[in-house]
C-alpha cells in the first residue's frame, strides 16, 4: 500500500471537499412521501454498554427497511450508504447504477455503541497479525501525509491488511483505520473507527481517500449532528 496521496491518474480519485455549512437545513426537505409521509422518523439510538439513549430524527429518504420507519422504536444501531460528495442516499437498488456511473465513490456509516478505541486497535492488531513475534514483531511509522501512524508486522505477513490510527496531542487515541493492501485485482477499502457526538462510528470507503480522513470525519460527523437532538424533545 502506498504512502502517498492517491494518484490523480487513478480514475476513482477526485478532490474530496467539506459539506457546505447549510447541509442540515436541507437535510429533510423530501420533494415527495416515503412510506406515505414526508416527516422525520423519530427514534432512540441506544447505548446499552453506556446505559444511555440518545433521540435521533431520521431523514425518510435514507432509511430502506421497513422496521426502519417504526415511529418512537428503540434500536442498537443505524446503517447508512451515501455519495461521498454530496452525502445523498443510496439505496441498495441502486449501488450498482451508482457504481457504473461513479465508481466506489460512496461510503458506509454505522451509528452504535461499541467497546472503547483502545479495545479496537488491540483486537484488530491479534486478528489481523498472529504470531507477530514469527515476523519481527510489530512496528509502527508516523506516516506525516495521513498523519497517522501505521501498525504492521516488521516483516512481510501473509494477512495483507495494514493498520492506522490517529491521536490527538494528548496521546488520546481517536481514530482506528483497518485497511487491505490493494493488488492482485483487489481495489484497496479501509475501515474507519471513530467517536463523535457520543457515538460510536464505523465508515468505510474506497482508500485512496484515505488521506482526506479528516475531511470524511468532518463530514460524518456534521451529517450525524444534523439528526441528533436534544434529549427528549422531537420536533
Amino acid at each position: 500500500m502506498s504512502d502517498s496521496n492517491a494518484p490523480t491518474s487513478d480514475p476513482a480519485y477526485i478532490p474530496y471537499s467539506r459539506l457546505p455549512e447549510d447541509f442540515c437545513d436541507h437535510l429533510f426537505d423530501l420533494k415527495e412521501n416515503v412510506w406515505g409521509s414526508k416527516a422525520p422518523v423519530n427514534q432512540f439510538l441506544r447505548m446499552e454498554m453506556e446505559g444511555k439513549t440518545l433521540p435521533i430524527k431520521l431523514p425518510r429518504n435514507y432509511l430502506e427497511e421497513g422496521w426502519d420507519f417504526n415511529e418512537g422504536y428503540t434500536v442498537p444501531s443505524h446503517g447508512f450508504r451515501v455519495d461521498m460528495d454530496n452525502f445523498a442516499p443510496i439505496h441498495s437498488r441502486d449501488l450498482r447504477a451508482f457504481w457504473d456511473k461513479r465508481g466506489l465513490r460512496h461510503l458506509n456509516i454505522l451509528l452504535g455503541d461499541r467497546v472503547e478505541l483502545p479495545q479496537v486497535l488491540e483486537s484488530k492488531i491479534k486478528i489481523r497479525f498472529p504470531k507477530p513475534e514469527q515476523f519481527g514483531g510489530i512496528r509502527q511509522d508516523y506516516i506525516p501525509n495521513l498523519d497517522l501512524v501505521r501498525i504492521e508486522p516488521a516483516k512481510p505477513h501473509p494477512t495483507h491488511f495494514v493498520l492506522f490510527f490517529g491521536y490527538e496531542i494528548s496521546d488520546v487515541l481517536t481514530d482506528v483505520f483497518s485497511c487491505n493492501r490493494a493488488g492482485d485485482g483487489a481495489r484497496q477499502v479501509c475501515q474507519h473507527s471513530f467517536r463523535a457526538r457520543g457515538v460510536d462510528i464505523q465508515t468505510s470507503y474506497n482508500g485512496v481517500h484515505l488521506s482526506e480522513w479528516k475531511t470524511i470525519k468532518a463530514n460524518v460527523t456534521q451529517f450525524l449532528g444534523c439528526m441528533l437532538i436534544s434529549e427528549g424533545k422531537f420536533k
